[in-house]
Formats: C-alpha cells, sequence, structure tokens
C-alpha cells in the first residue's frame, strides 16, 4: 500500500467532506499511475496546507478522453447546468488543454478515513 499527497480546491474539499464527491478527476501521469485500489491519498487544500483529509482509493476509473469523460460524468460532481461546452471550459481551467488532448483521465473513487 501506498501514500499520495494532492493538492484540491476549497470547493472540492468541501465537496468531499459534505459527501457529494466521492470521485477525484486527474490526467493520467506517471504520478497518478502508481496509484492502486487500497492505497491511501492526503488531499490538501491549496494555500492552506493545514486542511486536509486522507482517504482510501476504492476503485479506479480511467477515460479516453474528455469526451468519453462527458459521457460519464456520473461519476463526478457537476452543477446539473453546466453545458458540454461550459464542463469543457471548465476542465480546461483546471487542467492545461494541451495535456488533456494527450493524456488518458483518471477518476479515483474514495472513502474518507476517519
Amino acid at each position: 500500500m501506498s501514500n499520495f499527497e494532492y493538492k484540491i480546491y476549497r470547493k472540492v474539499y468541501d465537496n468531499m467532506i459534505a459527501g457529494t464527491k466521492k470521485v477525484e478527476i486527474r490526467l493520467l501521469n506517471e504520478k497518478s499511475n502508481k496509484i492502486k485500489i487500497g492505497d491511501k491519498i492526503k488531499f490538501s487544500v491549496v494555500d492552506d496546507e493545514n486542511t486536509y483529509l486522507n482517504v482510501r482509493v476504492t476503485n479506479l476509473y480511467n477515460f479516453k478522453n474528455i469526451e468519453d469523460l462527458w459521457k460519464n460524468k456520473n461519476f463526478i460532481v457537476l452543477d446539473k447546468n453546466l453545458s458540454k461546452e461550459e464542463f469543457v471550459k471548465l476542465f480546461y481551467e483546471i487542467f492545461v488543454e494541451g495535456k488533456v488532448k494527450t493524456h488518458t483521465i483518471i477518476g479515483i473513487e474514495f472513502e474518507i478515513i476517519k
């Protein structure tokens, strides 16, 4: 079992704590490719390292591209009123568009460790 650390935005943290976000989306890269079911992740809030939560990975999902992720959007917390175009724009604001187009997207399902 391995341990990982990631930064998240405050809104993401709040949704995780509230239980409305149970899958974190990342680009598949050298770090995220090593994550396995059962591993632990510490998610720290950007600009506030004292606010964090620890989770255990319960499942992993691979999405070929942003189109595949959109088709499977039930895995992520979305504003229900977002159009596909708004979703893509928001995703590109979080992740660099060029990287999104060349990387697989990973969904990390988790449970909070109390």
